[in-house]
């Protein structure tokens, strides 16, 4: 069982759990904020828009232990559907409706024969999502409800690998895999009261890590000279406009769909 950090702000407790996606999770879309051509193979910035079908299970080691929410609040575990919610901006750059951030830390080089792979580290840079609707807490004889904000915790980076498979001068297809470590925020409605669990500071055994290990398969990717897109993604957009990627791990989903072009 985890030991999360609860703000000093509020009654201290013990407990576990996570979310998704988390989720976070991965694969990109038009990018932002990046370096020169990719065949120098820099940095690139991706950014995407979370479908409301993301869903996260608090079971196992994740389920909410008693006491977390309050002296006579039960153990909470089931699953909680989340959605974006706009980053606003991020580093100085107006991001639409965007409320995951990725970063690569390299883009695939030029080719000179295919297919050919590359691989380059991922963090996931932001995260902005938040319930669908409230969870509901049985607290003695009555019953709470709690809205659940995501963050990235502040205790451990969430990262991971993206592997490129270059098929054609175009671009091709692509796979991910990166844990996320979320931040929860429990918001209690009606007095606003808040609990916050980083799971970045726990403990987690290998199978608690696999939970929120996301992982997505045949991405599409493409090279691209538009002037805005190629110097904020470093000339990769990963992903198809209004096509859904979606990012999986035992007891979660991420579903996300790449931006259209924004006015940075």
């Amino acid at each position: 069982m985890l030991n999360p950090k609860i703000s000093n702000k509020y009654l201290s407790s013990h407990s576990t759990l996570l979310v998704a996606f988390a989720l976070l999770a991965t694969a990109s879309c038009l990018p932002l904020g990046a370096q020169s051509a990719s065949d120098k193979g820099g940095s690139g910035l991706d950014l995407f828009r979370t479908d409301p079908k993301t869903s996260f299970t608090f079971s196992g080691d994740f389920a909410i232990p008693a006491g977390f929410f309050g002296e006579n609040s039960a153990r909470y575990g089931g699953t909680v559907n989340f959605k974006g919610v706009p980053l606003g901006t991020f580093r100085d750059h107006k991001t639409g409706k965007a409320d995951t951030v990725i970063e690569r830390k390299s883009s695939p080089p030029a080719a000179a024969k295919y297919p050919s792979e590359s691989k380059t580290e991922i963090e996931i840079a932001a995260l902005s999502l938040q319930s669908t609707k409230p969870i509901t807490v049985h607290a003695g004889k009555k019953t709470e409800l709690w809205d659940v904000k995501v963050g990235l915790s502040s205790g451990h980076p969430s990262t991971g690998s993206m592997t490129f498979v270059q098929r054609s001068a175009k671009g091709g297809s692509a796979t991910s895999e990166f844990t996320v470590y979320p931040l929860f925020t429990f918001v209690r409605r009606g007095d606003k009261a808040e609990k916050t669990l980083d799971t970045g500071t726990q403990k987690l055994a290998a199978a608690g890590t696999q939970h929120i290990t996301l992982k997505a398969s045949n991405i599409p990717w493409t090279r691209t000279t538009q002037t805005s897109a190629a110097s904020l993604s470093n000339g990769i957009a990963v992903g198809r406009a209004a096509q859904v990627i979606i990012h999986r791990a035992p007891g979660h989903s991420h579903f996300v769909t790449p931006l259209p072009s924004l006015p940075f």
